[in-house]
């Protein structure tokens, strides 16, 4: 097998990003999860539903670090 590039390592995760907070939040009508995500390799705010659609919204939080996520 061939190593993996160095881009693979230095990869953000897909929830957390390099914030600490890995807080996902179920909406009160169970219709969407608000979540920290490292997006287009930024962390940001992100509204995801829970029918399966793509209809997924992000907010970039800039120097500011949340400390938790609640609707």
């Amino acid at each position: 097998a061939e190593p993996l590039p160095v881009e693979h390592f230095a990869r953000l995760p897909a929830i957390g990003g390099p914030s600490r907070t890995t807080d996902v939040a179920l909406s009160p009508d169970g219709s969407r999860l608000a979540a920290i995500v490292a997006y287009k390799g930024e962390p940001a705010l992100a509204s995801i539903p829970t029918d399966g659609s793509t209809n997924v919204k992000f907010m970039y939080y800039g120097d500011y670090q949340p400390l938790g996520l609640h609707w």
